[in-house]
């Protein structure tokens, strides 16, 4: 089978879609807030595990702001009618636990509308500077009367993604302290595309599991999440290509790809093809990766900052002759259907 390939990278330095979003009203600044904190019935509350939430709701018309309040332990990201429009939340600790603002409005429609919250815990092998509790999301409504629309409860839907896997870092290949926490290993023929859009069906998801209302800090003794506004601005976000080609192997009749920066490319079945993309500077981003058609394919994505040569040293950074890659990678495996889109729940850093 072939696998028709498009690479992007995903580079982020100073959001600006939520910056019209309002500050919290002071309604929830001193008591708890109507919306809970919720969570996939049936797992791990600590471990590792990927859940998609999804709140279907109607207007009868769209109102000039609408203002919502949304965290997560670990992280989260937000889409409201098939836009992502926020990740989060900035990290924290459990008495000062951050959550991002954002004015749906522009993204709004009258009749159904849809929002939809991405939420994983990396558990025992999430980053070291990671604080955390337990899985959960919330999401609180800024207006009161949209609270019975909006807000976290059990009227929202949820999914166990159990398509995801973490791949943890080698650390017998590596030989080296890791600290950002794994990659990832999807399962495209698992995976539920669309479910960002309106026209998604949800009816076979869970009802969420309510744990407690959210609050700020100063209420109760306990230790829980004390939310607080976010107080560094939130990330930009553009598309970059990967990189130059630099190497090729397994494409004999391709050596016309190197020195360009070709992103789409069809996979022979039965092949093995690599290719060695190079940035030219250390970049952070969301690799993302669209196929179509591929059912047993397996990509695997590794990042490095320079190549090594046969004693492990980098040297000159620019120089690949007779080098390899070793590094954190990711590992994506399609479903065979068109268009499908992969990417990392978390940033990578890169140059190779």
């Amino acid at each position: 089978m072939r696998v028709h390939l498009l690479l992007i990278s995903l580079v982020f330095l100073a959001r600006t879609v939520s910056t019209a979003a309002p500050p919290i009203n002071p309604r929830l600044l001193d008591k708890y807030w109507t919306a809970s904190w919720i969570e996939c019935p049936q797992s791990d509350p600590t471990g590792y595990g990927v859940y998609h939430f999804r709140r279907s709701f109607d207007l009868d018309e769209v109102p000039g702001s609408l203002g919502v309040h949304v965290s997560a332990d670990n992280r989260y990201k937000l889409w409201i009618n098939g836009e992502e429009i926020g990740k989060g939340p900035a990290r924290g600790d459990l008495a000062n636990w951050p959550c991002e603002s954002y004015n749906l409005a522009p993204f709004l429609k009258t009749g159904t509308n849809i929002l939809a919250a991405q939420v994983w815990n990396a558990g025992p092998l999430r980053p070291v500077a990671q604080h955390s509790l337990r899985t959960a999301f919330v999401l609180q409504a800024d207006q009161a009367r949209y609270d019975g629309l909006l807000n976290t409860g059990a009227d929202w839907r949820v999914l166990h993604n159990e398509g995801y896997t973490p791949v943890g870092p080698d650390h017998d290949t590596l030989q080296t302290y890791i600290v950002v926490g794994p990659g990832d290993r999807i399962e495209g023929d698992s995976f539920p595309w669309g479910w960002t859009e309106t026209e998604f069906d949800d009816s076979n998801w869970q009802q969420p599991a309510v744990i407690e209302p959210a609050r700020p800090p100063g209420l109760g003794t306990d230790i829980r999440w004390q939310l607080i506004p976010r107080s560094i601005p939130p990330m930009e976000e553009f598309h970059e290509p990967l990189g130059t080609v630099r190497r090729v192997t397994g494409l004999p009749d391709r050596a016309d790809l190197e020195g360009t920066r070709q992103q789409k490319l069809t996979v022979p079945a039965n092949s093995r093809v690599k290719l060695l993309f190079d940035r030219g500077q250390l970049t952070v981003g969301y690799p993302e990766v669209r196929t179509t058609g591929g059912a047993g394919a397996s990509i695997r994505l590794t990042y490095a900052e320079a190549l090594i040569d046969e004693n492990r040293q980098k040297g000159n950074r620019d120089e690949i002759g007779g080098k390899s890659i070793i590094g954190l990678g990711d590992q994506f495996l399609p479903g065979g259907s068109e268009h499908e889109t992969f990417t990392t729940l978390w940033i990578r850093t890169y140059r190779y």
